[in-house]
């Protein structure tokens, strides 16, 4: 619970016009407003946090108590405007909220009204007054699926300069940062790995029910299980759904990698699909292809001489084959690449968010080192990352592996126009091309999109890394034809 002492009031003015101003003849509408007040249905407002989401509620903003219109009975209604002022009193926790970039309104009375706007007074930590237009008609919450909210009239950056820092964040590069690919649904606890318990000791995870239960929205494990809450370090965040777009539903609905990935990969196998159908009109023109066979077969034996003999690498002998590989191949080259490369300097480029090494295991309970993590863990963190040297060698290589040269050929482009004189497959080509920029219009639109926090995050840094085309140096996106070091 939060102390009195560590909340502030933020005093506000809403600005609105009664629904019988407008309407001289209907003052039953007023008395039945002025009856709902009393027996305390009330107009409710309710500030959203710009900065801290709530991992309760899919990382959407934080919210705030309910506050509600003032005096709304004695505030006497000008004829001349229409416009009445009624003030608000929220209580805001500055340290657990950061600043209120929205709110919601629910309106309990009998009848509507016209809201115009309203403006927070002395807001911390600056005392800058924030201004939220509105101009909507408000009607009675019975009306509504999901109360009315409104937004800030302008972009608030993070005032916390260690937002990096906070679980959400890490949470949420987990899904839209440099690995986003090496998390899975957990199917047990506590997490148990697969490592050999003869040569890597007891695998069972030490943490317990008591440790997360109070981040699991009043659920227990099992519950949470069943409706895909709980997310550790491996795969499997996709389910087959003919009716989902792309075949797949995923977990995570805001999975920023997966979203944006499954729109590259259609586009990926569309074209992929629509090349080799034009040059390989049977199975039997697959088998009998020589060229093609003898790369499908030095591609396994010579690229991947240790897995060569696995039961598992497709046959090559039928249509279906040759563009399933394909496209799998363009994907990692490009792609998969992309995701897990181009963002190695905009996120690790400040080493304390990725650092390359710990120099120390974690503390033992009872000793010097785990009471400093108890009391400093700042200090106790610094203490275990990479030191001044390494730190300067290791910025300046990803520095170099996330720049893109000025002579970069991204997918869906091409060094020449000329590179074939088929029609059908330049036509196929040029499709391709179009489909990426539709994707790369999508993917600004979400990152746009304030409900999709995990876009954007507390440190406010847009998931670009799939964003197919891009501009010379350090951009945190573009993909690549394909890998080049």
């Amino acid at each position: 619970m939060v102390s009195k002492e560590e909340r502030r009031k933020i005093l506000g003015e809403v600005v609105l016009m009664k629904s019988n101003v407008l309407d001289f003849d209907d003052f039953s509408t007023s008395l039945l407003d002025t009856l709902y007040e009393f027996v305390g249905k009330r107009v409710s407002l309710q500030l959203v946090s710009a900065i801290h989401g709530d991992p309760s509620n899919e990382l959407r903003g934080k919210l705030g108590e309910e506050a509600y219109l003032e005096e709304w009975i004695t505030t006497i209604t000008p004829l001349t405007t229409g416009e009445a002022t009624f003030k608000v009193t929220f209580d805001w926790d500055e340290q657990r909220m950061g600043i209120p970039g929205a709110f919601f309104i629910t309106n309990h009375h009998h009848s509507h009204f016209y809201l115009k706007s309203l403006t927070l007074q002395h807001v911390p930590p600056h005392g800058t007054t924030l201004f939220f237009p509105c101009n909507s008609w408000i009607y009675p919450s019975h009306r509504y699926k999901n109360d009315r909210i409104f937004f800030l009239n302008q972009f608030i950056k993070p005032e916390d300069k260690s937002a990096w820092r906070t679980d959400e964040e890490f949470g949420r590069e987990m899904l839209a940062g440099l690995n986003p690919v090496v998390i899975r649904k957990l199917q047990d606890f506590p997490p148990r790995s697969k490592l050999d318990p003869e040569v890597y000791g007891d695998q069972k995870s030490k943490i317990t029910e008591e440790q997360i239960i109070h981040n699991l929205d009043e659920l227990t494990v099992e519950e949470s299980f069943n409706m895909f809450k709980i997310i550790v370090l491996f795969r499997g965040m996709a389910i087959e759904d003919s009716n989902s777009p792309h075949g797949l539903r995923l977990v995570i609905e805001d999975y920023p990698y997966a979203v944006d990935g499954l729109e590259i990969w259609s586009a990926i196998k569309t074209w992929v699909t629509d090349y080799c159908s034009f040059y390989y009109k049977t199975d039997e023109a697959v088998r009998n292809d020589p060229e093609l066979q003898s790369w499908w077969k030095e591609l396994r034996e010579e690229g991947h001489g240790d897995k060569k003999d696995e039961p598992w690498w497709p046959k090559m002998q039928n249509i279906e084959e040759l563009i399933d590989t394909c496209a799998i191949i363009i994907w990692i080259a490009s792609a998969l690449h992309a995701a897990v490369n181009f963002g190695q300097y905009p996120y690790a480029g400040y080493l304390p968010n990725r650092p390359t090494i710990s120099r120390k295991f974690m503390p033992e309970e009872g000793t010097p080192e785990y009471k400093e993590l108890e009391t400093n863990p700042e200090k106790a963190f610094l203490r275990t990352i990479t030191a001044q040297l390494q730190t300067l060698l290791g910025i300046a290589s990803i520095e170099i592996l996330s720049r893109h040269s000025s002579d970069e050929v991204y997918l869906g482009q091409r060094d020449s126009p000329k590179w074939t004189a088929d029609k059908e497959a330049l036509d196929a080509f040029e499709k391709f091309g179009k489909k990426l920029a539709e994707i790369e219009d999508g993917i600004t639109k979400r990152n746009e999109d304030l409900t999709l926090r995990n876009r954007v995050g507390p440190v406010f840094m847009p998931y670009t890394l799939l964003y197919p085309s891009s501009e010379e140096g350090l951009t945190g996106k573009g993909i690549p034809n394909s890998v080049s070091i």
